[in-house]
C-alpha cells in the first residue's frame, strides 16, 4: 500500500511538473510572438513601410533573453521602401532587405530597439535606377566573371551616331557611398573601337550611381549585378530603431 501511495504521489508530482513546463513554454512562445510583432511595428514606422516586415528573434528560451532585454540575433526581411531621404536626390527604391541584427537591446516595451551591428542584403530593380542614369540600365550577363550592367545608346563614333551597347562591372566607392561602373566594354556592330573611345563613351553613359542617405544610418559595402537586380551589401553599427 505504501509503495502504491508513493507511486501515485510521484505520478502527481510529475504531472504538476509537466503542466508547469507546458505553461512556461506557452508563456515563452506567447511573449516571443509579442516581441516580434513589436519590433516589426517599430521597423515599419522607422522605414515608412506599407506593411510590417517579417521579424524572427533567434534563440531559446526567449524568457531568459527578455529578462535581460538583450538578444544575440534578430532576422528581418522588409520590402518596398526608399533608400534615400536626402533632399534633391532621386529616390532609390529597394525591393527587399534581408538583415541580421546582432547584439540587440530593447527599451520601453520594445518601442526602442538598438542593434550593435546590422549586416544586410538589399535588392534593387534595374528600373529603380532610372533617376540616376540618362539611359535605362539592365543586366549584361557575366561571361564567366562578375555580373555586368549594360545600357543601349546612340553613340557618336567617327562622326556618325551608331547603336551601341555599353557594359561594365559594378563596384562600390565606400568613402563616397556610390556605385561605380568599371571594366567598360562597348559593342558596335561592324566597328572596332580603341580603348580611348571606349573610355570616353563609358564616362559619358555609365556615370557613378550615388546611393544617398540609406535608412537607419546604414552604409553600402558591396554590390553585385544579377539577373534579378542589383544586390547590395549594407552594414551598420549601433543601429537605432524607434518609432518614426
Amino acid at each position: 500500500m505504501a509503495s502504491g501511495r508513493a507511486g501515485r504521489r510521484a505520478g502527481g508530482v510529475l504531472l504538476v511538473l509537466l503542466l508547469l513546463a507546458g505553461a512556461l513554454l506557452g508563456l515563452d512562445r506567447g511573449l516571443h510572438a509579442y516581441a516580434e510583432r513589436r519590433v516589426a511595428t517599430e521597423l515599419q514606422n522607422s522605414l515608412a513601410l506599407a506593411g510590417p516586415p517579417a521579424v524572427e528573434i533567434r534563440g531559446f528560451p526567449f524568457l531568459t533573453q527578455a529578462a535581460r532585454n538583450r538578444f544575440p540575433r534578430v532576422d528581418v526581411t522588409a520590402s518596398g521602401f526608399s533608400g534615400s531621404r536626402s533632399p534633391g536626390e532621386p529616390t532609390l527604391e529597394i525591393e527587399t532587405l534581408q538583415a541580421e541584427l546582432h547584439d540587440v537591446r530593447t527599451e520601453d516595451g520594445y518601442r526602442v530597439v538598438r542593434a550593435g551591428r546590422l549586416d544586410g542584403r538589399a535588392v534593387l530593380a534595374y528600373d529603380a535606377l532610372g533617376g540616376y542614369s540618362e539611359n535605362p540600365l539592365s543586366y549584361g550577363g557575366s561571361a564567366g566573371g562578375p555580373g555586368r550592367v549594360q545600357t543601349k545608346v546612340s553613340a557618336p563614333v567617327g562622326g556618325d551616331l551608331l547603336a551601341a551597347t555599353i557594359s561594365g562591372v559594378v563596384t562600390v566607392d565606400e568613402p563616397n557611398q556610390q556605385m561605380v561602373i568599371t571594366e567598360p566594354a562597348v559593342e558596335v556592330v561592324g566597328v572596332e573601337l580603341g580603348d580611348e573611345v571606349v573610355d570616353r563613351l563609358a564616362e559619358r553613359f555609365l556615370e557613378p550611381i550615388p546611393v544617398g542617405a540609406l535608412p537607419l544610418g546604414l552604409r553600402l559595402t558591396g554590390v553585385e549585378a544579377t539577373e534579378t537586380g542589383m544586390v547590395a551589401r549594407v552594414t551598420g553599427t549601433d543601429v537605432l530603431i524607434q518609432e518614426g
